[in-house]
Parts: structure tokens; sequence; C-alpha cells
């Protein structure tokens, strides 16, 4: 089970909103090569199943171009 005691106390307000916002860009840039592959592999694998993997392409794309360009301007 997964103790959310802690995020739920980092989570409060609006200024924890947007840490959390923050940290999720800041982490979309940091890990975009991995995961475009790691999208990349699960595209191909639903690809090879016959089932629709439009999430996922479009997933790929988001994060190629984070890996391109970097984050957006952060607050």
């Amino acid at each position: 089970m997964v103790n959310t005691g802690r995020l739920h106390e980092k989570t409060q307000g609006a200024d924890a909103d947007e840490q959390v916002v923050v940290r999720l860009l800041r982490g979309a840039a940091q890990h975009s090569t991995r995961r475009v592959h790691e999208m990349g592999a699960a595209t191909r694998m639903l690809a090879s199943l016959g089932v629709p993997h439009t999430m996922t392409l479009a997933t790929t794309a988001a994060l190629a171009e984070t890996e391109r360009t970097g984050p957006p301007p952060l607050p």
C-alpha cells in the first residue's frame, strides 16, 4: 500500500498545486529522452496487437517536443 499522507501534506493549497505542476514539467524535461523511447516501444507493442494507440502516439510527440525545446517557461 502506498502512503499518500506525505504527498497529501505537500499538495495543499494553490502554492502546492503550482509546485506539483513545476515538478511534473521539470521531470518531463529531465526524463523526456528515456520516455520517448519507452512510449515508442509501447506504441509498437499496441500496434502489433491491433490495439488503438492514439494516446501513445500523442504522448510520444509531446515528449519529443519537450526533448527538443525543453520545458515551457516556469513561474
